[in-house]
């Protein structure tokens, strides 16, 4: 008759070999992930070389800009002292946000009002804007588009409710909104940037 310890050893060897599995599992979601990122990165800065006049900016009001695909990426996010370094893509849809940053379609483009954006932070789904836990008023946000580099600086962090979409509202002034979630996924963190 096998005793208790056999059991037990024999427990503890497919906890280990699950737990392997798992990581494994992970590592080479990740793997994939961060190089579907990048070469994201490297389409956006060869469409910027090659064309460094392509212009998607809007003609005099947000109604009648040039809008772009779903799933183009139409910038690069930057903040550098937490190590975030994403593209942003058209849509917020879950292959978009796989991968990337989206922008909420309807919303405004850099510098014409309020961007917004947003993205994963998790372990689970990818987690570009993990660090962005870290944030603090005064942080300093890079918004790299075709045709210009926009700096903005955090003014207000917030965690609000899910259904709380008031912080997409349209603005005259130039700002951005970031909006990952927090709470293991039951709240989400706001962030809130003007444009220097």
């Amino acid at each position: 008759m096998r005793s208790f310890f056999y059991y037990l050893r024999c427990t503890a060897i497919l906890l280990i070999v699950l737990s392997i599995s798992l990581s494994a599992g992970f590592y080479i979601r990740y793997r994939h992930e961060r190089s579907a990122q990048l070469a994201l990165f490297k389409e956006f800065e060869a469409r910027m070389a090659a064309n460094p006049e392509l212009d998607h900016s809007y003609a005099g009001s947000t109604k009648n800009f040039k809008s772009f695909l779903p799933g183009e990426t139409i910038a690069i996010l930057s903040v550098d002292r937490l190590d975030v370094k994403v593209t942003v893509r058209e849509g917020i849809d879950r292959d978009v946000l796989r991968i990337s940053a989206g922008h909420f379609p309807g919303t405004a483009l850099p510098g014409e009002g309020n961007f917004c954006i947003a993205g994963h932070s998790s372990i689970v789904y990818t987690c570009l804007f993990n660090n962005l836990r870290e944030a603090v008023v005064g942080d300093e946000v890079t918004v790299t588009t075709q045709t210009k580099t926009h700096i903005y600086d955090i003014t207000e962090i917030n965690i609000v409710n899910p259904e709380d979409t008031y912080v997409l509202n349209s603005s005259t002034e130039s700002m951005l909104t970031i909006v990952t979630c927090t709470n293991n996924g039951s709240n989400r963190l706001i962030i809130t940037a003007k444009e220097r």
